[in-house]
């Protein structure tokens, strides 16, 4: 059995794709198909591409507008998560997001739509149907704390029925199934690993998440809301929408709702690093600590 990789930047991020099988030419067509999938979402999502859909919903803010399956079925998501970390994570963050500096993408310039004039704002006022939405007129999604998990998701779900074994990464958020070694960051030395988490179920998904981007010398922060006891979460689950979106949630969650996760089996692992050492939730029978 062969590992097969093909790796790019999109997404404003590394995405690097492995697949296991004896047939060169399987593999092949499947990261054609991938590809394909990661550039139409790209596409649609992009907060900095003003023709994507997600900028075109943005600027019709105020009115009812008719949106694409795949959107709704985002913003649904996106939703069940707003409700289920009481708010936490929230998609219509964007205007706060501009508010704190981050307007160009981090690959390159790219374009976008100043939102700062907006503000926060909730599903209160949100209407939806089969085939439109609507959103207050002075609010704006963003879909970055959710969008790469979903993707990975949807990308696994193309694979399944041909591999047994692949490891698919959205710049640190990763779908795989099979037999694979995860090296967890370090966040104070990242030069060196912290531990490793070594998959032996069948199909999960792993993201990890920091209080602060890191970029050249400098350090931003990178979470919205109160300061955090911890630095750096990653989060083990079923699936990488939902890794991805509690790994941001958990730095700024008590440690006794992020056990409630834990137990209602929504996250198999939790492991919390901070200046004062780390700290697991749930089995931690995958994981090996390295530092």
């Amino acid at each position: 059995m062969e590992t097969y990789m093909q790796s790019a930047k999109a997404l404003g991020t590394e995405i690097e794709l492995r697949l296991r099988t004896e047939n060169k030419d399987v593999a092949e067509s499947a990261f054609k198909i991938m590809w394909k999938k990661i550039s139409d979402f790209e596409n649609k999502f992009s907060r900095f591409k003003k023709d994507s859909e997600l900028s075109i919903v943005n600027l019709n803010a105020g009115k009812k507008i008719k949106a694409s399956t795949e959107f709704m079925e985002l913003f649904i998501r996106a939703k069940y998560f707003y409700e289920i970390t009481d708010s936490i994570f929230n998609p219509f963050i964007l205007p706060e997001l501009f508010k704190a500096g981050y307007k160009k993408s981090m690959v390159g310039n790219g374009d976008y739509l100043d939102y700062s004039n907006r503000k926060l704002s909730d599903f209160s006022v949100v209407k939806i149907d089969k085939e439109t939405i609507y959103i207050p007129p002075d609010s704006a999604i963003d879909f970055g704390g959710i969008g790469k998990g979903y993707l990975a998701d949807k990308l696994s779900m193309v694979l399944d029925n041909k591999f047994d074994s692949y490891c698919l990464s959205m710049g640190g958020d990763i779908i795989l199934k099979g037999t694979w070694e995860i090296d967890i960051e370090n966040f104070s030395n990242q030069n060196k690993i912290y531990g490793t988490w070594k998959n032996n179920f069948g199909k999960i998904g792993i993201a990890t998440s920091s209080v602060v981007r890191k970029k050249s010398k400098t350090e931003q922060r990178h979470l919205i809301g109160p300061p955090s006891n911890y630095d750096l979460c990653t989060v083990v689950c079923s699936d990488a929408v939902t890794a991805d979106v509690l790994a941001s949630c958990f730095l700024l969650m008590e440690e006794s709702s992020i056990n409630n996760f834990v137990n209602n089996n929504l996250v198999k692992f939790v492991l919390l690093q901070g200046k004062n050492g780390h700290k697991t939730f749930g089995d931690n029978s995958g994981f090996n600590l390295v530092s």
